[in-house]
């Protein structure tokens, strides 16, 4: 999953849904859903949730819940029948100081799912050592610096198999591009291509042109009053970019870009991607870009309204 960060009016509490599929007004082929966030255990009335990952934490079949919050974060344990049980001071993961992003990144290939965390302070990178227990490695693996990120994304860019890690980083700071190997983490965003800067927010990565590997796209705000586009960097292969927003029509200069998530809305074969601007009452609105397969997307209107 993809999650991003919402830094002012973010979550004040987290919804869960469930699919109910056996509804007795249900006409065919509907799907509804229903909030079970309070029966599940992790409402958190009064909290300001930034962004939320979902991961089997404990390999037990099931997805588990993590949230980053303007405060301590949460660690859910699915115990199974729609109930979470927060066991992240147990694990090791309640972090107290206020935290951005979150991905999820078994970045050690031992086969269980780290949590990389974009905090204020200094980024955490909790590796998971088994039975529900993390431990901090950013320090020793210089994945702690630098700590003005906000959106981060988990991906293997260059399809070696090991996962790179993709920042969107505030004021006025390059994206990173950390490449973990034996020296532990390196950023080389600056030698990658990836040379946007401003006050970076979302980010994501998606094959947007269909060649098999991953690209990424970057959101961000206004710097000094200025509109500044926001960056969509095309995989050229062995970890180098261009920023081709420009030729595919998303750049999207107006938007104070929050996040941004990908899918094919349209089921055409093609990635389209969805921007959330907000924050400022200068702020476009969000912008739903869909592919035309042929290296531009445009802005359009969901499917339904087709």
């Amino acid at each position: 999953m993809n999650p991003h960060p919402s830094p002012v009016g973010a979550l004040a509490a987290v919804v869960l849904l469930a699919a109910a599929g056996a509804l007795p007004a249900q006409e065919a082929g509907e799907l509804r859903f229903t909030d079970i966030t309070e029966t599940a255990g992790v409402a958190l009335p009064g909290v300001l949730t930034e962004s939320v990952a979902w991961g089997d934490y404990d390999g037990d079949g099931d997805e588990d819940l993590y949230l980053t919050n303007d405060g301590p974060n949460r660690l859910f344990r699915n115990d199974g029948g729609d109930r979470f049980t927060d066991v992240g001071t147990g694990a090791g993961t309640r972090v107290e100081r206020s935290s951005r992003g979150v991905a999820l990144v078994d970045f050690d290939r031992d086969g269980r799912l780290d949590i990389y965390v974009m905090a204020v302070g200094a980024n955490i990178l909790y590796w998971n050592a088994g039975g529900l227990r993390f431990v901090d490695v950013a320090p020793a693996t210089g994945a702690a610096a630098p700590a003005t990120g906000v959106g981060v994304v988990a991906s293997d860019l260059n399809g070696d198999g090991w996962p790179e890690i993709f920042t969107g980083n505030r004021s006025g700071d390059r994206s990173s591009l950390l490449v973990f190997g034996s020296r532990g983490f390196v950023d080389v965003a600056a030698e990658a291509g990836l040379d946007a800067a401003g006050l970076g927010m979302g980010v994501i990565a998606l094959d947007y042109d269909n060649d098999l590997d991953f690209d990424l796209y970057w959101t961000t705000w206004p710097g000094d009053g200025r509109p500044v586009p926001n960056a969509l960097y095309r995989n050229l292969g062995n970890l180098s970019f261009e920023d081709v927003a420009a030729e595919a029509g998303t750049q999207d200069p107006a938007g104070w870009g929050i996040s941004a998530n990908a899918g094919d809305v349209d089921n055409d074969g093609w990635t389209d991607f969805l921007v959330t601007n907000g924050f400022s009452p200068a702020s476009g609105p969000n912008v739903l870009f869909r592919n035309r397969g042929d290296g531009r997307l445009e802005v359009g209107r969901s499917p339904e309204e087709d």
